[in-house]
């Protein structure tokens, strides 16, 4: 077909690509049946393109006619008049109703779906989409780390972009601010939300997506990971009237999760539960949840204020950022109200020198906190592919130092049932600790963090760090990764 009939050539943008998508691709749909598609394109389309296409129209026979680019204005002549449009709707700029037509184009959907559907099938949280200079790649979170799934020409993506926004309700032509959405899924049979956020940058917007609600069935804290021993204490204190329970740790440790299940363990039938969170990850039913929108200073501390008057029985503060909700929120535990927070802390203990060095007074830490807990996330060893490693010495030091023993740990090494990582899921591994009167006293005194870890030590507290050394010798979790992650408190 490279000797193209140009007068008999039926194209129909309307039934394939749009007008912007032609444009800016130089790629164009002349033939079409139930097996076979033959595309025209021009010579300035590159060869990643032209990869996409043949992955996009996989289940056709694909072929493609080199035009020359005098022919190829000839066919977008063509199908400006078969569409009532003429020439000018195909030179000028993408405006809104363009965009519009290419987020609804069929390549760009089956595309972004297939990005997403794949993302999903890997149990990835996050999926970002990341413009560079000749190139767009995509990225997605798999157990807290990246991994690249694909790169594709650029000339997608301002099309790709205007579909993620037009399924997140998104400014499609607002490119120049960063901008927050949500978007909904069905899977399955299953609902998933999707929080979606722009940023513009030096070759484009990047764009994040967070999966949301993955993980409805972990509605208990052993099934979070918390040892018996944990969940113990963590059931004394919910069954408390009052009083401050604070949960520590990096972005993306698990936190909210366990907060969640810690509100679903209390009776929302005859308490009133209200939250306040940035933004609402998950949607419980039972509870009263509030989200905080700083542009219009509807903020955590202006939301805590106002709901007091809800005669609340339980609160929950997504996070203490400043003096001021944390003042709040604690003052509110003295004042017969259960409330549960977080904080960015290394461990449980530190969560005391954090509301102090925010100028929170002594005594009303003492008198509001009932207890702390702290968590953090490591990576699963593959149990298909997983070696043995024999410890070295600094190893058995280590080891020795915690007065645990140690025979061997094991290393990753990976294969296909681990998508070659040699990790599989996420364990969870948290410490908790509840307020005694020794350990009030000593924030009354002022006592150092450090003596108050050296008391706990005394009363059989295990930290983070040593249940880590101890699930690395049983070879759940690699003893790098324990390291780098969790971290020996000094």
């Amino acid at each position: 077909m490279n000797n193209i009939d140009l007068d008999n050539i039926q194209v129909n943008p309307e039934d394939q690509f749009h007008f912007e998508y032609i444009k800016h691709n130089r790629v164009i749909k002349i033939f079409q049946d139930d097996h076979k598609i033959v595309i025209a394109r021009d010579d300035s389309v590159s060869k990643e393109f032209i990869n996409e296409l043949l992955y996009l129209y996989r289940n056709f026979e694909t072929q493609f006619v080199s035009v020359n680019q005098k022919d190829f204005d000839t066919l977008l002549r063509k199908a400006a008049s078969e569409n009532d449009n003429n020439l000018s709707s195909l030179t000028g700029g993408s405006s809104g109703e363009d965009l519009a037509k290419l987020a609804s184009d069929a390549p760009v959907v089956n595309l972004v779906n297939e990005i997403l559907m794949n993302a999903l099938d890997k149990k990835a949280s996050d999926v970002h989409f990341e413009a560079c200079e000749d190139f767009f790649q995509v990225r997605i979170r798999i157990d807290g780390y990246l991994q690249t799934t694909g790169t594709y020409s650029k000339n997608l993506y301002e099309a790709v972009c205007a579909r993620l926004k037009v399924m997140s309700k998104l400014d499609i032509t607002q490119r120049r601010l960063a901008q927050d959405g949500k978007a909904q899924l069905s899977l399955y049979g299953k609902r998933i939300d999707i929080r979606t956020s722009t940023l513009p940058t030096i070759y484009g917007e990047s764009i994040v997506l967070r999966f949301l609600g993955l993980d409805d069935e972990l509605t208990d804290l052993s099934s979070l990971g918390f040892l018996p021993q944990d969940i113990a204490i963590c059931e004394k204190i919910i069954k408390k009237s009052f009083g401050a329970f604070i949960i520590t740790g990096p972005t993306g440790s698990g936190k909210t999760t366990t907060l969640r299940s810690m509100l679903g363990m209390l009776d929302n039938v005859r308490k009133k539960i209200i939250t306040i969170e940035d933004p609402v990850e998950y949607t419980v039913e039972g509870l009263s949840q509030v989200q905080v929108n700083d542009k219009i200073g509807y903020s955590f501390s202006t939301i805590l204020r106002n709901l007091l008057r809800q005669d609340p029985d339980v609160i929950m503060v997504g996070e203490m950022r400043d003096t001021e909700t944390a003042d709040l929120a604690l003052r509110s535990a003295m004042t017969g109200h259960l409330v549960f927070s977080t904080l960015h802390t290394n461990d449980a203990v530190s969560s005391i020198s954090r509301l102090l060095h925010m100028d929170i007074a002594p005594y009303i830490i003492e008198s509001s906190i009932i207890g702390a807990a702290a968590q953090r996330l490591v990576r699963r060893l593959c149990p298909h592919c997983k070696k043995k490693l024999k410890p070295e010495k600094i190893d058995f030091n280590l080891y020795e130092k915690y007065q645990l023993s140690i025979t061997e740990l094991y290393q990753p090494i990976g294969c296909k049932k681990c998508n070659q990582s040699g990790f599989i899921g996420r364990k969870a591994f948290f410490e908790v600790f509840e307020m005694d009167e020794a350990v009030r006293e000593m924030i009354v005194q002022n006592q150092s963090i450090a003596v108050i870890r050296n008391y706990l030590k005394t009363i059989d507290f295990v930290t983070i760090f040593q249940k880590g050394l101890e699930a690395a010798a049983k070879g759940d979790v690699f003893l790098e990764e324990v390291k780098s992650i969790i971290g020996e408190i000094k």
